[in-house]
């Protein structure tokens, strides 16, 4: 029972500070770049709360399914699907938030196709990143 704690402790410590640590690095390239406007904390609050609601659903489905039993092979077969699919829906939330609730933001969705389709790959490779992460 106690190492079963320790375990949920460390996944959930590393969840935190991970996502954390992206989010800081958004404030603090964004404040580089010319200036961070706290109005966008609520992005930046968003994405983390996707990041870290995604990435444990993907950890749900994979225990649930058994994919850390499987071969490399196998278990990357499933990972690239299901880090698009996720990609895809974390998006598809980051754009509903900040579209809805942040209106003083530029919204996200009249935004060019080649512009959408980078945010949905970069939450695709945080989440591929994320889940090798996880098998390591």
């Amino acid at each position: 029972m106690a190492a079963r704690r320790t375990r949920e402790f460390v996944y959930w410590s590393t969840q935190l500070l991970g996502w954390g640590l992206y989010t800081a690095t958004i404030v603090i390239w964004n404040h580089l770049q010319g200036g961070f406007d706290p109005g966008s904390l609520g992005a930046v609050f968003s994405v983390f709360a996707i990041g870290v609601g995604i990435s444990h659903t993907f950890r749900s489905i994979i225990r649930r399914q058994g994919w850390l039993r499987l071969g490399i092979g196998p278990m990357v077969l499933r990972l690239l699907p299901g880090s698009f699919v996720l990609g895809l829906l974390a998006f598809a939330l980051q754009a509903s938030i900040n579209d809805v609730f942040l209106t003083h933001m530029e919204p996200i969705l009249p935004a060019p196709p080649m512009e959408l389709l980078s945010l949905v790959l970069n939450w695709t490779v945080l989440l591929l990143l994320w889940s090798f992460g996880y098998f390591t």
